[in-house]
């Protein structure tokens, strides 16, 4: 939004991403995965806090701690992640990553 001047800032992520798409600055499919992406990253940093009791960069330390992060957060998503869920946040990090430098790269 501030690289192409969008004044209006209002409104949560959801709203701006949407707002995005309407503007032409993105297509839908990256709105959704940028959106579902924001979803899993909230999740997980907030179940990780309960696990943990505290706020960390990462997963928890333990294996316990990861499969209580884990199980909760598919619980709450209603999602599983077969391959665990460092690994589908090393995904979504690398979705996001290749997103933010086509957005950067459009003039």
């Amino acid at each position: 939004m501030v690289k192409h001047r969008v004044s209006d800032k209002r409104g949560g992520l959801r709203d701006r991403l949407w707002r995005c798409v309407a503007c032409g600055l993105l297509e839908k499919s990256e709105a959704a995965t940028l959106d579902h992406a924001a979803e899993l990253l909230r999740t997980v940093e907030h179940v990780s806090r309960l696990v943990v009791g505290r706020a960390g960069k990462w997963l928890p330390p333990t294996e316990h701690g990861r499969q209580v992060t884990q199980r909760l957060t598919e619980q709450i998503l209603r999602r599983e992640f077969p391959d665990g869920l460092e690994n589908e946040l090393e995904r979504t990090f690398r979705k996001v990553r290749t997103i933010y430098d086509q957005v950067l790269d459009k003039a």
